[in-house]
Formats: structure tokens, sequence, C-alpha cells
């Protein structure tokens, strides 16, 4: 008597499982290679696997057998549909392992059949990532970002990803705030000139409400540091409107939201240097350098001090050592120890970033050798 395992479902039997099929039989192509498409009827039946450190291989399994099952195939020959209607219950799986495997198998079937497959699937499998997002693991979340990412692309209005996640930003729970911002950045990413505006016009509609207004910072600090590395070219009229809402962020009574804000501050001026934005720039350091004074001397290890460092050192990497230095003359040499210690401790970084204290100090004095001799001892 033949023993059939549960998850394998036709694996010892002769018979082939009709409700899945890896290729079509009436394709007109050359396709030689049955093992691959045993194998994926086979790992395709194994949804119901209970065990989440074997439904994790298997889904990996499944994956790495479409991406090559597609390309000796056409799309159609692949039922990427069917895989991706079965893989919705999938991503509910609460273990993270489970979770990478599904956002990888997810992110192979977007890049080969993405436009085969209609939009309200799109949407249904991006809703279900959302947790995804928020992961512990940072491998988790990478994989979790990247499948997102092409998932956006594939849709053909993103605008309807868009709604479904501002609404998100209006929740009190932390983790759900967060993953929807990393997703509103990963669509703004896709599409900028589309997504910036709406988030702009709730950010500012929804005023009262912080959480939407500090989750929006949040989603245009996320898409800044994807942008530098993408050498994205911002528009004028986009980098004005985000320094506005920025500047309005920075002078908020609670240091949740100037904490949120320096962070974005910070990635949204390396992300604008060298784009001829600098008046943008001083003008929000001119609302963040009074955030710094007000740290004061003594030492802190909270989040808004570290983001306040955090924003004036971009700024200086942006802006460069001269415009910075025209804000520490006034306390380098205070007769307070106090207000000394605040200081030094930007010109002594701004020396070590700026090739020494020769390169940074030459800014500090704009006197010249022959009108001033005593410059020059």
């Amino acid at each position: 008597m033949q023993r059939r395992s549960p998850c394998l479902g036709a694996v010892n039997s002769n018979e082939r499982p009709s409700s899945l099929d890896l290729g079509c039989s009436d394709r007109d192509d050359s396709y030689t290679n049955p093992v691959l498409e045993r194998l994926g009827i086979v790992l395709a039946a194994c949804y119901s696997e209970v065990y989440p450190e074997a439904l994790a291989r298997l889904l990996e399994a499944l994956a790495t057998i479409l991406d090559a099952l597609a390309t000796e195939l056409q799309p159609r020959h692949v039922p990427f549909a069917e895989i991706l209607s079965r893989l919705t219950l999938v991503l509910r799986n609460p273990v993270e392992e489970v979770q990478a495997a599904a956002a990888y198998l997810v992110m192979v079937i977007a890049r080969h059949a993405g436009r085969s497959i209609p939009d309200t699937a799109w949407l249904r499998v991006a809703h279900e990532m959302r947790d995804t997002l928020g992961a512990q693991r940072r491998r988790v979340r990478y994989r979790a970002v990247e499948a997102y990412g092409w998932v956006a692309r594939v849709l053909g209005r993103i605008e309807t990803l868009v709604g479904p996640l501002l609404s998100v930003l209006q929740q009190s729970d932390r983790s759900m705030r967060i993953a929807a911002a990393v997703a509103l950045a990963i669509a703004a990413a896709q599409d900028l000139g589309g997504v910036l505006p709406l988030l702009l016009l709730d950010a500012y509609v929804t005023e009262e409400d912080k959480h939407v207004q500090t989750g929006v910072i949040k989603a245009i600090g996320f898409l800044c540091s994807f942008s530098g590395a993408m050498k994205r070219v911002w528009d004028p009229v986009q980098v004005y409107a985000v320094t506005r809402l920025l500047e309005s962020a920075l002078v908020e009574r609670y240091e949740t939201h100037r904490q949120v804000a320096c962070e974005t501050v910070g990635h949204f001026a390396l992300a604008l240097v060298d784009q001829g934005y600098e008046e943008a720039l001083v003008h929000l350091l001119n609302h963040v350098w009074p955030n710094y004074i007000a740290l004061g001397a003594e030492v802190s290890d909270s989040h808004l001090t570290h983001a306040v460092k955090f924003a004036v050192r971009a700024l200086g990497v942006a802006l460069g050592a001269g415009v910075l230095h025209q804000y520490l003359a006034q306390g380098l040499f205070h007769p307070a120890k106090a207000v000394r210690g605040l200081y030094w401790p930007v010109q002594r970084w701004l020396g070590d970033y700026f090739g020494g204290m020769s390169g940074s100090s030459s800014c500090l004095f704009a006197l010249a050798g022959p009108e001033c001799p005593e410059a020059c001892l």
C-alpha cells in the first residue's frame, strides 16, 4: 500500500494534480525540461504545510523554479495568477521566515508576469504585505520592501494603492503606521509626481491629526533615503512644498514630532546635495539650529538629540563648512564653558570631515593676508 504525503499530494501516485499545471499542453515552444515542471507542480500543492520552516523552504524553491520556467516559457504558459491567488493566505502567516519567502515569491511573480495579472489581485497582495514591512528582522523587511516596490511598479494606477495606506496613518497602532509610511515611500519612489501631492494634501488637510502628519513626514524621510541611492533629481515645486511641511513640523511643541522632522531633514539634505537648492536647505537650518541650541551642553542620549545632531551634520555636508561656520562663530569663543561645549563638537566634526582644522577653519574668518597681516601669524 502506497503512503501518500499530506503536503506533497500526488507525489507517490501516477496521477497528476488537475488543479494546477505549470506547463500548458498547448504550448507552441519546444520545452524539454519536465523535471522542473514536475517539481513545480509538487511544490505548488504544498501551501497547506503546517511546519513554518518547511513551508518557507518550499516557497523559496517554488520561486526559484518559477524564475527558471519564466526564462524558458512564455508568461501565459505559467499560471502565475493562480499561484498568486493561493499565496494570499500564506502572506498572513505570522512566522517571519514564511513572510520573507512569500515576499520573494511575490517579487518573482511581479517581475515576470506583473502586467498580465489584474490590479485587484495586486491590491489584495499589497494589503496583506503591509504587516511584513514592519517585521523585526532586517532581512524580512528588505525582502518585503523589494517585493512591495515591484507590486507598486506593476500597478496601473498607483493612486489606488495610496488611499488605503493614508487611512492606516490614522490608526493608533504605531507599528501599523510605520509599515504604512514605508509602503507610501516605496509607492512614491515609483511615481513621485503622482504620490507626493497626495501625501502633502493629506498632511495639510488633516493638520490637527498629528499621527497623519508624522506618518507623512516619515514617508518623505524614507523616500529621501531611497532616492539618495537612486540619484533622483528633485523638482523645485516638490522641494519647496516639502520644505514648508518640514518647517511647520520643526516648530512643534512635542519632541516626537520635532525628532521625526529632524531625521527627515537630514535625509532630505543628503538627497539634495549638489542640486542647487541651498536656499531651501539654509531655511531648514535656521529652524534646526534652535533645536540644537535647546539641547544644551549636557550629555544626553535621547532620540531627539541624535536626530538633531544628524540633521545638523547632514546640512553641513549639503551646504559646506563655510555656511555652518557662520552659525558656529558666535559660540566657539564664548566665555561660558557650557556654551563652548555645545559649539566645539560641531567644529571638531567639521575639521574631521573637511580635511583637518586648516581646511575647515579657513572659512571662519574672511581675512586676507595683505589687508590684515596679523591674521596670517
